[in-house]
């Protein structure tokens, strides 16, 4: 397959940034395919200030919401910390507003998009190859645990494991959504043709009162089934909701997304399922992550 990018430069007064569009890469069971599926996927590269002939490089993947406050504060972490930042938009290369309502039926259907964005990074001389992250939130956080399970059996055979992420963080991923169908995901790990071994730097970050979860320790399943039983890397945090990193300005935010009330904790469709946003907390685990990248890629 013909590889194509585009790039445009864009200034910026702490770092500079580049939009790419790319190629989707992988393919899908009819049974499963994306409608009028888009032949680019959009993203944009940004850079720290600190020039360095390779760069360690975040592949973010956002949620719902889309391209928003948390995307940037994440992004702007990452650059602090001399590590470039791509951020692919799911939403806007489908040419659609984020939000539930515009979101594929099938999360796994983003995964060509993140395979492209790989395959991009793979083949751009100024990142460092041995020091590839993926931090996903949401429903990034669930695209994030595929790549590190190694899913799925569909994508046609590559040489992915040149490509891979050295580490995974899964912010708030909706693990309700893996542990309620446990033996498909089991059964597409072991007929993966990518690789069938769940990559070991991966963390979750598990809000102890998502509403998107059935109890506080769904996560904690999920990496006991999928990961590795002896090293629980579950980061539990107390009395917070999912997407807790959310713009302070707003103190709680109703969210009526139906997938909610179906795998989580609440009681009806009229329950708003508020997300209380906690600034403090947020920074710490925002510093928490980029530590804990750090750390696996000195290693």
């Amino acid at each position: 397959m013909k590889k194509i990018f585009f790039i445009i430069f864009l200034l910026s007064t702490s770092a500079y940034a580049e939009k790419v569009k790319f190629l989707q890469l992988g393919s899908m069971p009819k049974m499963e395919q994306e409608k009028n599926p888009p032949e680019f996927i959009k993203g944009e590269i940004f850079f720290p200030k600190v020039k360095k002939e390779k760069y360690p490089v975040v592949l973010f993947l956002h949620a719902t919401s889309g391209l928003d406050y948390s995307s940037k504060m994440m992004r702007n972490i990452f650059i602090n910390n001399e590590i470039a930042f791509l951020e692919i938009d799911l939403f806007g290369s489908r040419n659609k507003k984020p939000g539930f309502k515009n979101r594929l039926k099938f999360t796994r259907n983003y995964l060509p998009d993140v395979w492209g964005a790989l395959d991009l990074i793979s083949n751009d001389p100024r990142f460092d190859k041995s020091k590839i992250a993926i931090v996903g939130q949401s429903l990034g956080g669930v695209l994030a645990l595929n790549v590190a399970l190694g899913l799925h059996p569909w994508m046609f055979s590559y040489d992915w494991n040149n490509k891979m992420p050295k580490v995974v963080v899964a912010w708030y991923p909706v693990c309700s959504a893996f542990n309620s169908n446990m033996s498909l995901f089991k059964k597409l790990i072991s007929k993966s043709e990518i690789r069938n071994v769940p990559l070991k730097n991966t963390i979750i970050i598990a809000p102890e009162l998502d509403t998107y979860e059935k109890d506080a320790k769904e996560c904690n399943r999920l990496y006991k089934n999928l990961f590795a039983k002896e090293d629980l890397n579950v980061w539990n945090i107390k009395n917070v909701t999912h997407k807790f990193d959310g713009d302070p300005k707003y103190k709680s935010v109703k969210n009526l997304d139906p997938r909610q009330f179906e795998l989580g904790r609440l009681k009806s469709r009229s329950d708003s399922g508020l997300h209380i946003h906690d600034f403090e907390l947020a920074e710490e685990y925002r510093k928490k992550t980029v530590n804990y990248v750090l750390n696996v890629f000195k290693n």
